[in-house]
């Protein structure tokens, strides 16, 4: 019978210069879902492709050709009336910066201007590209911020130069797949914030364009957002073209955001911007995010009393279904905090596919390629933080969850900030820097969250659990020889040598550990678990090889004069020829000095004034 190839489907879901030109002082016055991925086999070898939302863009860029595509969200209502256009010299700009470097990161784009009187028509389009260099440099995983001293000389200089460019947007990426623009939340502007202090200090304008871009399985992918002025709180999603400048769209400039402007041509001064009452008042109501789909980029309402619309809700059904019984609903309110992302990788990623509420993952190390051996990434992981990369991958493996990522060093953060990042239920610890370890079993304490510590020994050959619980013996009274030792140790992870089967069992048991612990009492296969396999036991010892750490008293006790059995090597080769697992209940210590009472706040106050 011949082969047949079949089609197969899954759903995954700025201020002013002097100039002589009077023209151009004038202009200056006025200046200041995660859709399914498409598979399909071909001689039993799975290929990936686009979302079906996802159009390949025409251009004439040699290096690029098939790699860039646009989300054209066909779903989507709010629609622009107009195109997003590059020139091609931008977009190949865009696409060697923003396009190419780990989220997030941004740049600035420049429209030609048709007239010196700033009343005319202008074109609106990215004919030039800057990359932003320092604020990406500062920008975090989740957050890019521009630099505003560098986008005010850069406005100021496009106005200044013979061939007058006008700031018509900002272009930037976001990790992962989404790419709709953030929200105003709390004390964060986020995008969509952002843009309406744009329109705020930039009157001329009546559209920013706001372009983002993701990094899809070696897409670039462009999410062509327009905001309008007059409805800045809905993203319009427009078609992508490239060409030259001259085939830009004309835009009409618009004052009418100005209050008492007699003359366009009047000192910059003297010009009164309207108050932030004002434009409260002339603006669209925000939009009602916590109405929207929790969902990664969905857009539509959520059911009532529900977390997603109809349509994710369905699917978030199906995905928890082989999991009823066995984890209760309440898991899924519960946040876990990763500290050390490593070895730990592939473990982060099951327990995502376990439902939690939110991970929250902290390293700040790189992925380097003698990390694929034994870990979730990739070889296209390769140069990015860890933190970012498993992100990537637990969201492919669970896009219902939440993910927070912290790439730098956590020890230094302000007390808010700290009160923020162990605002959770649970802490594994999954480094193997001992500085790190007494910092976590001090929060741990401090906040009074259980923490686990998962340790991998020698080329594998077994492995160490702690579990450290509210009132109970803290991780120095359980290891005080691992928690004394080397005071002096950087924040940082070395790892053991091991293979990914050590690894994985070892992780697997703490996982188990965890969860049960997290269960405890509830109507599930884990809730009774802790009590009848795990409680009473807070040190759990591995043993996978018989020249494992457990064995080190082999020789000893073979050779003492006290054991003359002739069969006595037999039995203890029987014994620790692995794999084995013990556990151990090690009573607090009276008058440790981290968790003896009143001991953790004084040895906080004192690590404190050691840092400073």
């Amino acid at each position: 019978m011949a082969n047949r190839n079949r089609k197969k489907s899954s759903r995954n879901k700025t201020s002013t210069k002097s100039r002589n030109s009077h023209s151009k002082n004038r202009w200056k016055r006025f200046s200041h879902r995660r859709s399914g991925t498409n598979t399909y086999t071909t001689n039993n070898h799975i290929r990936y492709g686009p979302p079906k939302s996802q159009k390949i863009l025409d251009h004439n860029l040699t290096f690029y050709k098939n790699k860039v595509f646009v989300n054209t969200y066909p779903d989507y209502q709010e629609k622009s009336s107009f195109e997003m256009c590059f020139s091609p010299d931008a977009l190949e700009n865009l696409l060697k910066t923003v396009g190419t470097n780990v989220p997030e990161t941004g740049a600035k784009g420049f429209s030609p201007i048709l007239s010196n009187d700033p009343e005319d028509p202008y074109r609106i389009g990215f004919d030039v590209t800057e990359y932003d260099e320092l604020g990406s440099q500062k920008a975090s995983f989740s957050m890019y911020s521009p630099d505003e001293e560098w986008g005010t000389e850069r406005v100021n200089h496009y106005l200044d130069a013979d061939d007058m460019r006008l700031w018509v947007g900002d272009i930037h990426s976001h990790p992962g797949t989404s790419g709709y623009p953030s929200p105003e939340s709390g004390d964060g502007l986020g995008d969509l914030g952002y843009v309406r202090k744009v329109f705020k200090s930039f009157p001329y304008l009546n559209f920013f364009l706001l372009p983002i871009i993701t990094l899809e399985n070696k897409r670039i992918v462009i999410h062509p957002w327009i905001i309008d002025r007059n409805r800045p709180e809905i993203p319009l999603i427009a078609k992508v073209k490239v060409c030259s400048p001259s085939n830009f769209p004309t835009i009409e400039p618009d004052y009418s955001s100005l209050e008492n402007l007699e003359d366009v041509s009047a000192d910059f001064d003297d010009i009164n911007l309207p108050s932030e009452e004002v434009i409260s008042v002339k603006s669209v109501p925000m939009v009602n995010y916590d109405s929207l789909c929790q969902f990664n980029g969905c857009l539509n309402t959520k059911l009532e009393d529900r977390k997603r619309c109809l349509e994710h809700d369905t699917e978030y059904k199906s995905y928890i279904s082989r999991l009823e019984g066995v984890i209760s609903p309440s898991f899924s309110k519960k946040r876990i905090l990763v500290i050390g992302t490593g070895a730990g990788s592939i473990m982060c990623v099951n327990l995502a596919r376990q439902m939690p509420e939110k991970l929250t993952l902290v390293d700040f190390d790189e992925v380097e390629l003698h990390n694929l051996s034994r870990t979730a990434f990739g070889y296209r992981d390769l140069g990015k933080k860890k933190v970012n990369a498993l992100k990537e991958r637990i969201l492919d493996a669970n896009p219902f969850i939440s993910v927070e990522c912290i790439d730098y060093d956590v020890t230094s953060l302000d007390d808010k900030k700290m009160d923020s990042l162990f605002d959770v239920d649970m802490i594994i610890a999954g480094t193997d820097s001992a500085k790190a370890q007494r910092f976590i079993n001090e929060k741990s304490l401090h906040y009074k969250i259980p923490a686990i510590f998962i340790g991998i020994h020698t080329r594998g050959r077994g492995g160490k659990i702690t579990f450290v619980e509210p009132g109970q013996a803290c991780y120095r009274c359980i290891r005080p020889d691992r928690y004394d030792s080397s005071l002096e140790q950087e924040f940082d992870i070395n790892g053991e040598t091991g293979s990914l089967s050590s690894c994985q069992l070892i992780d697997t048991l703490a996982m188990d550990i965890l969860i049960s612990y997290l269960e405890k009492n509830e109507a599930s296969e884990f809730g009774g678990k802790w009590d009848l396999t795990y409680n009473n036991s807070n040190d759990f010892e591995i043993q996978l090889s018989h020249q494992s750490e457990l064995s080190f008293s082999w020789d000893v006790i073979h050779n003492s004069d006290q054991h003359i059995e002739t069969n006595h090597r037999l039995e203890l080769d029987e014994l620790f020829s692995g794999p084995r697992f013990y556990t151990y209940q090690v009573p607090k210590e009276e008058g440790c000095p981290c968790c003896a009472d009143g001991k953790n706040e004084k040895m906080i106050l004192e690590n404190t004034r050691k840092s400073d």
